[in-house]
């Protein structure tokens, strides 16, 4: 009985083997990359990918980050770093640009252009489809790690984001510009 068990789920196996199509795969040279934090794909099918590299090995990965856009079948069309001791919390296409959320332990540098003080603080940050820095937002008293954004259908960008120390947390709503339309704290319901 276990010999015909064993071959139909080998068969099974090989059935769902052959049904998964892979459409393209790429290995991209990013110099010690410890992560993938996040990826998304904009309204004309590009990805973005951003993540850690030249990092620690110890969690949480903090370092200089990289942002990749590729066309939709993976060639790279550009790739921009920020350098500093930044973390990434999260990232999502918004048109045909993207913004990351992330936390920064002191300045950081992106296209030759310095961030920040050096307290340590939570930055919002737009790129456009070309990497270019469209728009930024910083606030010391948010983490910006262990964060999350989604993007509405008219690009309105909801921000999930914990305070400082990972204490609290708040729903923030930005228009594609990057202005704050609307901030609300979350409480726990206590019974």
């Amino acid at each position: 009985m276990k010999p015909l068990i064993l071959v139909f789920l080998l068969y099974i196996f090989s059935l769902s083997l052959q049904s998964q199509q892979v459409l393209w795969a790429q290995s991209y040279e990013i110099s010690n990359c410890n992560e993938v934090a996040a990826l998304s794909i904009d309204t004309n099918g590009f990805i973005f990918i951003t993540g850690i590299h030249d990092a620690s090995v110890f969690l949480p990965y903090t370092g200089n980050c990289y942002i990749q856009k590729t066309d939709p079948e993976g060639d790279v069309v550009w790739t921009n770093y920020i350098s500093g001791s930044v973390q990434i919390g999260d990232m999502s296409a918004v048109g045909d640009g993207a913004v990351l959320i992330g936390q920064s332990n002191g300045p950081f540098t992106y296209q030759e252009e310095q961030f920040g003080s050096s307290e340590p603080f939570m930055f919002v940050m737009m790129v456009d489809a070309d990497g270019n820095h469209d728009w930024h937002y910083i606030d010391e008293t948010k983490f910006g790690a262990n964060t999350n954004i989604s993007v509405g259908k008219l690009g309105d960008i909801a921000l999930h984001i914990r305070g400082q120390y990972n204490v609290g947390d708040w729903i923030w709503i930005m228009d594609s510009d990057g202005n704050i339309e609307n901030i609300k704290e979350i409480y726990a319901a206590q019974s």
